[in-house]
């Protein structure tokens, strides 16, 4: 097996504290974007390799509207090396600890997830723009975001990213997928009685590349994301049921 034909993997872990809005410690998990993303790509059996660095602490205020997080110690910078990534690279970020910008060549099929670039450091919810883009984006051949992220992105990246591929998501609103110019809209199986849908974005993400790499176009990937992300949510509302 070359390294061409991995889906190569960079992303964090991390140590979760999840709190209700009057402070109260609900539990202690693991998670972090490489757990759901190395999850759905192990589960869909395909090959890969997993760059990530030390875990990283973080609170998530759950609330019924969403779930936010919140850093309060940075994690330590890394800087991604273009010799490291494969021709199908998927990034994902706690908060902006992967350095992309000394990349010279970008891979030809770069999923990145905007989430920790856009996260604004110690406070829950909040964002700010994500600054070392413009010098990346018109080599981004994807661009995954909540509608409220990707309002962290300048107006020109956000219209050129749509000739290429942009996904935005509404959680169980489904999500918008802007590809070479095309829009479809993804609609989203909606669970109910889950008291957080923590991962769901990344299991998304991941299952939308996983498709892709294995042939399929964007909309009936995203389509097939959005099944196996809502199988993701109903087996996480079965655990904690039992739990």
């Amino acid at each position: 097996m070359t390294n061409k034909s991995l889906i190569t993997i960079i992303s964090s872990y991390s140590d979760d504290m999840l709190v209700d809005p009057s402070g109260k410690i609900i539990r202690n998990q693991k998670g972090g974007p490489a757990l759901f993303i190395e999850q759905a790509i192990r589960s869909e059996g395909l090959p890969y390799r997993l760059l990530a660095g030390d875990r990283v602490n973080v609170e998530i205020l759950v609330t019924p509207t969403g779930e936010y997080g919140r850093v309060a110690v940075p994690p330590t910078e890394y800087f991604a090396q273009t010799d490291a990534l494969t021709e199908w690279t998927i990034v994902s970020t706690i908060l902006d600890e992967w350095n992309l910008t000394d990349l010279q060549v970008l891979p030809a099929r770069l999923f990145i997830d905007i989430q920790g670039y856009v996260r604004k450091p110690g406070d829950f919810g909040q964002k700010q723009f994500w600054g070392g883009l413009p010098k990346l984006a018109d080599q981004i051949f994807c661009l995954k975001g909540t509608a409220e992220e990707i309002k962290c992105l300048p107006r020109p990246v956000i219209e050129d990213q749509k000739t290429r591929l942009l996904i935005v998501t509404y959680g169980d609103e489904g999500a918008d997928i802007f590809y070479e110019g095309r829009r479809s809209r993804i609609k989203a199986n909606k669970i109910a009685g889950l008291d957080n849908t923590i991962g769901a974005g990344d299991t998304f993400l991941a299952y939308t590349a996983a498709s892709m790499y294995r042939g399929s176009p964007p909309e009936a990937a995203a389509t097939y994301a959005a099944q196996k992300t809502a199988q993701f949510l109903q087996q996480k509302l079965k655990d904690r049921s039992a739990s």
